[in-house]
């Protein structure tokens, strides 16, 4: 469901620049144990920046794939057909405010994407890498713990206790007003 979700909100894009994406068709869902707002969100991220930094010329894809590495852990990749990064530039991934060579470009970025989804990703519990050649293009990956089913963590407690936390819940939402004028800011939000 969340890499329908991903793919539903970040082809449009793809298809503007003339990239096809390429997505995996999943009989058998993997589970991991993550939150799923936060793994969507690591996985726009990725996505994004496969698209953006993208060639833009005939035969540019992105490949997402999902496989279960191990019976312990499933990894999501994200391949694209871009310039690729140099060994020098590959040191400054995961720096905050750092475009790496893309610090004169028109195209939109603040430099602490790739920070802010490592972050995440290790919050969760999970490990996030790259490997990139140059004029061939990068792979960004991250691997989850696996789980066997989908669970929600209430940290083991019975089943009168989280009724009574998921009624608290709902009784205490509030309302956010998010004022934006980028529509790519807006779409992640």
């Amino acid at each position: 469901e969340v890499m329908l979700e991903c793919q539903a909100m970040i082809e449009p894009q793809a298809q503007k620049r003339g990239i096809k994406m390429t997505f995996p068709c999943l009989d058998n869902p993997f589970f991991i144990h993550a939150d799923r707002t936060r793994v969507k969100q690591v996985l726009i991220n990725l996505l994004s920046n496969a698209i953006k930094y993208n060639n833009h010329r005939d035969g540019a894809t992105v490949i997402v794939e999902c496989v279960e590495c191990n019976e312990h852990h499933v990894r999501v990749s994200v391949r694209d057909t871009g310039e690729g990064l140099s060994p020098e530039q590959l040191t400054q991934l995961f720096q905050p405010l750092n475009r790496i060579g893309q610090e004169a470009s028109t195209e939109e970025g603040t430099g602490i994407g790739l920070v802010v989804t490592k972050q995440l990703v290790e919050l969760m519990g999970g490990t996030i890498g790259f490997d990139s050649t140059v004029g061939v293009g990068s792979v960004f990956w991250f691997e989850m713990l696996a789980s066997s089913a989908p669970e929600l963590a209430l940290g083991g407690i019975g089943a009168d206790a989280q009724d009574k936390l998921a009624t608290q819940a709902l009784s205490s939402q509030r309302t956010l007003l998010y004022v934006e004028d980028n529509p790519a800011n807006l779409a992640l939000v």
